[in-house]
């Protein structure tokens, strides 16, 4: 009986269809979304669309598909659905990059190296444009759309009529334009302020100029952290308060469908550096 218990059982698993993959879902919902669009499955977490009369399209599930590995299935599932009907109402509405969507993000060098790698193997056309931030983060050119960021590159910018230094300082500008104002000293005291529920939060550390005088007043024990681009973390910490900031700050990054850094960062003469 036990034997054909488990003989059964092996042919229900080898009957069982097997779990779409985020590339395949979001293939076949742009398909039913856009019958007139070519949509090619280029390897397990890589999707080309094709559109008459629009630029080539890349979607990467890399950053869903790692997440899902480590998360519930129920967490998983709710970033799957999100990606895919994000990625299927960007794909229907207007997608021309103009100068007013213009963004600046801020990525994890993961990532950062991870899209290299596409554009290297042809999967995604052109270099991309970027600028280091700090350790392990990499601030990067993009275009802002309702419910999707497409990561730029520099063929982008010549219908634009920009340069590289034009368009980052363009898309810096109008990213900052829509974040809070860097906290002042009086409102950090005992505090851990999380600025939450902005798109492109990480962001605000591209204000330089601002987080100099407030580290000046802090001296030295200013912290800024950024586990996701929604979740920043600003406060004071000595050097004894570290480590279980630290541990706080990679908790959060795990825990992030789209961590960028699980790192701990001071303001110094040299710009973001890792807090010691």
């Amino acid at each position: 009986m036990r034997a054909l218990l488990a003989a059964l059982a092996l042919l229900l698993v080898a009957a069982a269809p097997a779990e779409q993959s985020l590339a395949e879902r979001v293939a076949a919902a742009v398909r039913k979304a856009r019958p007139d669009a070519t949509v090619t499955l280029v390897d397990a977490h890589t999707v080309k669309i094709r559109i008459k009369g629009r630029d080539d399209g890349t979607i990467a599930t890399d950053r869903i598909d790692q997440f899902c590995a480590t998360s519930t299935p129920a967490d998983c599932e709710v970033e799957r659905s999100t990606f895919v009907r994000n990625i299927v109402t960007a794909t229907v509405g207007d997608t021309t990059v103009t100068r007013e969507r213009l963004r600046v993000v801020v990525r994890s060098d993961e990532y950062v190296a991870a899209y290299r790698a596409y554009v290297a193997q042809g999967k995604v056309p052109g270099a991309l444009v970027t600028r280091p931030l700090a350790q392990g983060a990499t601030a990067m050119l993009a275009a802002d759309f309702p419910t999707a960021t497409r990561i730029i590159n520099v063929s982008d910018l010549d219908p634009l009529g920009l340069t590289v230094e034009t368009a980052m300082a363009l898309g810096e500008k109008q990213t900052v334009a829509d974040l809070p104002p860097v906290p002042r000293l009086a409102q950090l005291s005992g505090k851990l302020i999380a600025l939450s529920g902005y798109d492109y939060g990480a962001s605000l550390m591209l204000l330089p100029e601002r987080w100099h005088d407030l580290a000046d007043a802090a001296n030295g024990t200013l912290f800024v952290a950024i586990p996701s681009d929604g979740d920043v973390l600003v406060g004071i910490a000595s050097k004894d308060e570290l480590p279980k900031l630290r541990t706080y700050v990679a908790e959060q990054y795990r825990a992030a469908s789209r961590g960028i850094s699980p790192l701990v960062y001071r303001w110094s003469s040299q710009g973001w550096v890792v807090a010691e």
